[in-house]
Order: structure tokens, then C-alpha cells, then sequence
């Protein structure tokens, strides 16, 4: 498979025949040196990766004139996120010209609740047509799920950062951290964080290592995406490596085309030929944060189904809003200029 597609091997084998020897997944290991049932576990998944190539081998993503194209149109898709698609939009270019795989640098996205951050992130996960992974910084309680956990531990796995190359068709996965203001060190320990500065340089990306596999993995072809309402809590290590982006709530006009962009993919994903929102639906969602729309509508698809239409009509949403409950998180509109 390498010598068809341009393409990396995640983990080297010599690496790999390091870590495990000359074992195979099937002998012993609980027997032979393993220090826990993850140590066992880990060791015989790192030997199936030595003696399968094609199982760390990914292709590399190299951008053509269709991926610029589809690039170049989320502007019109996320037009409050123009300066974020230039970057990946000159980035392409390199890539193009060059042949060589995308590299695109860190990016923090920075604005109110509902402008459409995260939405972006799924965005630009199709235009470069590869993977995505996303982990909530509110859900985050050690570094262990982003970085790998110890294979001492009881229940120790692989990191996102691990997982998402792992798992994914390419070496060039799009991570998002997701309200990462909201990653906080605890009890005097480190920022969490911070642990990820190695992966966001190229020079040190290459030989990353994860906490739980212990192999230096490839991972300086991963697309980062930080998504927070303010940069409040984010250390000046991480931003000095990424570039930070100011993003302003979506206009009225934006903000629709946004919802019925959001209402099309609910639809397709469940079969259904999508239709635009009309202005009396449209109105439901004022006001609501597109996370908290995308639930509304999903609801309110269930419900016009069940009542034998494929069209959602505001009385669908309202129904929704009545079920799910809680009140919608109003988005203000900031006025002025995004400064750069």
C-alpha cells in the first residue's frame, strides 16, 4: 500500500520490535514481563502493528485542485471564519505546488457562544477529506484522555491524539479541543494542556509518544483546532504556537444561512431530502446557540416524522423546545470589526 499512495507508517518497526521484542500477540504476556493486564494488552497490540505494516501505514493528504476548491468555498458556508480558511486555503497551495503532504498550523478559535466554531471544525473535516475527533474541555478531568494513560493503571488506554491516528484513514486527522478555556490545572499540577506542546511543533511532532502505547508515533501531520469563548486559562506556551483567531458572531443573514446549512445535514444524515427553514422556524431558533439548535432540530425531525412529514414547520421546533426543556442560550451580536 505505501508504494501506490504517498503515504507514512505512524509507528516505525523498529520502534515497535523495541517495545515488544521478538513476541507474538498470541504468546504469553501476562507472563513474560507485562506489569498489569493493560501492559499485557498494550504490548499485543503494539506486536500486531509490527507484524502488519499496512496497520500504521497512512496516507498522506496532499491537496489538489478539488480540495482547494472546497476549501476556498467555506467561506461562503463559515463567512465569520474567513481569516481561519485563508490559513488552511495558503497551506493547500504549499501542498499543491510542493506535492509534499498539508501542514497546516495550530489554530485557536476565539469567540461567543454560537458563532459557530465547532461547526467549522466538521467543516473543514470534509474539505480536507479526512477524519475528525473532537473532546470537550468541561468533560476533561486529567490529561489522560487527551495524552494516554500510564499502562499501569487500571482501565489505562491510548490518548485522543494516539486514537485519531490510529483510527483514521490519514496522517493528517483534525483534533478539536473544544471549550478549551475550560481545561484548568488543578491541585498545583501542570496546565493539562501543555502537554500537548510537542505535538504542535513539527520538529518534535514526529516522534511523539503517547502515554499509554510509549512508542514515538507521527504526528506532525495533524490539523489542531482550539475552540473557546475567550483565551482566559490558555497558557502563553500553547498560544505562542498556534495562530489565534478572532471570530465574530454570526449576522442575521449569516446566522440563517448557518441553521439551514446545520437543518440540511440533520436531514441528510437521517435519510431525508432537506428543505429550507422557513422565516416562522427560522424564528424559533433566534436567539438559540447553534450546539443547543442542532438538538431542536434533530427532536423536531423525530416528531415530523413520526406525524408522516419529511418537512420541519416551526410547531416541530416549538415541540421540540417544550420537550427538551431548559432555557435557550441567547447569542449576543458583538457590533464593530473582528480584529486580526
Amino acid at each position: 500500500m505505501a508504494d501506490e499512495v504517498p503515504g507514512v507508517h505512524i509507528m516505525s518497526r523498529i520502534d515497535l520490535e523495541a517495545a515488544v521484542g521478538g513476541m507474538s500477540p498470541d504468546d504469553d504476556w501476562d507472563g513474560a514481563g507485562a506489569t498489569s493486564r493493560e501492559d499485557a494488552a498494550r504490548k499485543r497490540e503494539l506486536a500486531r502493528y509490527r507484524d502488519d505494516p499496512d496497520l500504521c501505514w497512512r496516507r498522506h493528504v496532499i491537496a489538489d485542485d478539488a480540495m482547494l476548491a472546497r476549501v476556498g468555498r467555506l467561506v461562503r458556508e463559515a463567512p465569520n471564519m474567513a481569516r481561519a480558511v485563508e490559513i488552511v486555503r495558503r497551506a493547500a497551495v504549499v501542498s499543491r505546488y510542493a506535492r509534499q503532504p498539508l501542514r497546516v498550523p495550530p489554530i485557536v478559535l476565539v469567540g461567543p457562544p454560537g458563532c459557530g466554531k465547532t461547526r467549522f471544525a466538521s467543516l473543514l473535516a470534509g474539505a480536507l477529506g479526512v477524519s475528525s475527533s473532537t473532546i470537550v474541555g468541561s468533560t476533561i478531568t486529567d490529561v489522560g484522555k487527551i495524552i494516554g494513560y500510564h499502562p499501569g493503571w487500571k482501565g489505562a488506554s491510548p490518548g485522543l491524539v494516539a486514537k485519531s491516528l490510529m483510527q483514521g484513514a490519514t496522517a493528517s486527522p483534525v483534533i478539536v479541543v473544544d471549550e478549551a478555556e475550560k481545561i484548568q490545572a488543578v491541585d498545583g499540577l501542570p496546565y493539562p494542556l501543555d502537554a500537548l506542546l510537542s505535538a504542535l511543533e513539527s520538529g518534535t511532532a514526529c516522534y511523539y509518544r503517547d502515554g499509554y502505547l510509549d512508542v514515538p508515533m507521527r504526528a506532525e501531520g495533524i490539523v489542531w483546532l482550539f475552540c473557546g469563548n475567550d483565551l482566559h486559562g490558555l497558557s502563553a506556551p500553547l498560544l505562542d504556537r498556534c495562530v489565534v483567531i478572532e471570530v465574530a458572531a454570526l449576522s442575521g443573514r449569516e446566522r440563517h444561512r448557518a441553521l439551514d446549512d446545520l437543518a440540511a445535514d440533520i436531514l441528510l444524515d437521517h435519510g431525508v431530502a432537506p428543505t429550507a427553514l422557513d422565516i416562522d422556524a427560522l424564528a424559533v431558533l433566534d436567539g438559540v446557540g447553534l450546539r443547543r439548535a442542532r438538538a431542536l432540530i434533530a427532536s423536531a425531525l423525530a416528531g415530523a416524522l413520526d406525524a408522516g412529514r419529511d418537512a420541519l414547520t416551526a410547531d416541530d421546533l416549538r415541540a421540540a423546545a417544550a420537550l427538551l426543556g431548559g432555557a435557550p442560550r441567547i447569542v449576543r451580536q458583538r457590533a464593530g470589526f473582528v480584529q486580526f
